[in-house]
């Protein structure tokens, strides 16, 4: 059975563990910025990478989903492996999430689909052991010069693919000090990394990509890729001096890699919306995803969210597409607002963000 546990704003210092036995929980927070997990457990403390030993959240079982809250490792710069979230199974949401850590801040070993969130830290602080992970409208922020991604992936399986995020830094991390992602090929020789459509600030250094103790000899079965990169303004960037076994994608190869379908066999129903503040008027872009074969009557319903009962306003339908954005206009009336993805019977599957229109 489905089990929704809603968490309070507030600072909880603790360490959390789901067990393999509990799958379909949803932990959501009553606020994003404001419902907070801490602790600084880390390898110094609890070393043993195959356990969720060191993680300051450890979820092992199926079917779970982490939403608006945020998870922080506290443990401080240079104190060795401090994962703020480790997901060690399949079908993993991670849901306007804001993961804060230096050293691997998210650990997935499983499947994961990650929208609309938050992560910082500085060495390898998105990595895999076997994991698949979609990242879409997320924001990696580098706290010191960084490893982005470090993903040991077998062959044949996916690694991790990022899709329309941004790659920003701390305002201390120097131009050309971070790498977008890096590998021993000659430990792990399948890893696979793929930005598309996304934006990047000039601390990734021009060549890329890493190797470690290695050369692109070595390289011949990894798979790091771009397409359609940019500066933070949208300007195509520079690819020329890149790691020369990198590649850029043909606009056939990113269109597949950008279905979640194609990458995780599985999509989840969600919906987000941004700015989440605005003026009358102005547009807001609603993001969505759902499973491959939903209807194409599916819909994004806009509410006025109040007592005694939320308004129903307006919709739009969705198409076909396991991803898709829609862009509404901010109502007249000063108030909070809200999204909500309808299949096509009438039955709620996801609500946004809420969105304050002044």
């Amino acid at each position: 059975q489905p089990v929704h546990i809603f968490v309070r704003r507030g600072t909880y210092t603790e360490i959390v563990y789901v067990r393999s036995n509990k799958p379909f929980i949803t932990l959501e927070g009553e606020d994003r910025n404001g419902t907070v997990i801490q602790y600084d457990n880390n390898n110094n403390f609890n070393g043993q990478v195959s356990g969720n030993f060191r993680a300051m959240f450890g979820e092992d079982a199926p079917d779970f989903t982490l939403q608006n809250i945020t998870l922080h490792n506290t443990t401080p710069h240079g104190g060795s492996q401090a994962e703020a979230f480790r997901g060690n199974n399949q079908r993993i949401l991670l849901n306007r999430v804001n993961l804060s850590s230096f050293q691997d801040t998210l650990l997935l070993t499983g499947k994961g689909f990650v929208t609309n969130s938050y992560i910082e830290g500085d060495v390898d602080f998105t990595w895999s052991l076997g994991g698949t992970a979609f990242f879409q409208y997320t924001e990696l922020k580098a706290l010191n010069p960084a490893y982005y991604a470090q993903v040991r992936n077998p062959q044949g399986v996916h690694g991790f693919i990022f899709v329309n995020c941004v790659l920003s830094r701390a305002p201390t991390v120097p131009d050309a000090s971070s790498y977008l992602a890096r590998i021993d090929p000659t430990v792990f020789p399948y890893s696979e990394v793929v930005y598309i459509n996304t934006a990047m600030d000039a601390h990734i250094n021009p060549i890329g990509w890493l190797l470690n103790n290695a050369d692109c000899s070595m390289g011949s079965n990894l798979h790091f890729a771009e397409y359609h990169s940019t500066d933070l303004n949208g300007n195509p960037i520079d690819v020329s001096q890149r790691l020369a076994c990198s590649t850029q994608l043909t606009d056939q190869e990113a269109a597949e890699l950008s279905d979640p379908n194609n990458v995780l066999g599985w999509v989840p129903n969600t919906v987000n919306a941004s700015p989440g503040s605005v003026a009358a008027g102005d547009s807001i872009t609603v993001n969505w995803s759902a499973p491959a074969g939903h209807s194409a009557d599916d819909y994004v319903g806009l509410y006025a969210v109040g007592a005694p009962d939320d308004q129903y306003l307006t919709f739009q339908y969705t198409g076909d597409a396991t991803t898709g954005t829609l862009n509404f206009t901010a109502p007249s009336d000063p108030g909070v607002y809200e999204f909500r993805y309808f299949a096509a019977d009438g039955t709620r599957l996801a609500r946004s963000n809420r969105v304050y229109v002044q």
